[in-house]
């Protein structure tokens, strides 16, 4: 009787938690100039298991989703986190967290060539190219996303379309080598 009281007492306290918004997605908590500092620390220390190829992927993940807990809105980490994810293959995830970067940051070009190569991967290339095109009406000389946007239409058979984004991803500098 006492472990079925404790389990009803503990079902209670959690209704309760869930109620005072506590255990929530955070993103209404004030973030402080420490929290940012911190949050940014942590992307860097992801960004260096990052670099350390899928051996460190786990140890990036975590670190990227601990600088989000400290600054929920930090839309970079989660750009990087969905890097991770597509590396690993986790493109429905990767997709999710691209798309909240470009929620908290609707001008964050990266997120939106990100978000389209894993549609592209995919073959969703409709989704792929409205944000290969974003990700250029936010940042006109991204060559790399002039380059997979110009790939998307060659999928789609727009040959012409695709060969002036191509060239002009040349033109800015940009080949799939650099």
């Amino acid at each position: 009787m006492k472990l079925f009281a404790w389990k009803i007492g503990l079902a209670i306290l959690g209704v309760l938690v869930l109620l005072s918004g506590c255990g929530g997605s955070g993103e209404d908590k004030e973030v402080t100039e420490a929290d940012i500092k911190k949050a940014q620390e942590l992307l860097e220390k992801g960004n260096d298991f990052a670099a350390q190829g899928a051996a460190r992927a786990e140890d990036a993940v975590k670190a990227y989703k601990d600088a989000i807990v400290v600054n929920p809105k930090y839309a970079e980490a989660y750009n990087a986190l969905g890097l991770v994810q597509r590396g690993r293959q986790q493109f429905r995830e990767a997709r999710q967290s691209f798309e909240k970067a470009i929620e908290l940051n609707a001008q964050y070009a990266e997120a939106y060539k990100n978000l389209g190569f894993a549609y592209y991967v995919d073959g969703i290339l409709d989704k792929a190219i409205d944000n290969y095109k974003k990700a250029i009406d936010n940042n006109a000389e991204y060559g790399e996303a002039h380059y997979y946007l110009g790939k998307a239409y060659v999928g789609q058979g727009k040959l012409s379309e695709a060969r002036d984004h191509i060239r002009k991803s040349k033109a800015l500098g940009f080949t799939p080598d650099s």
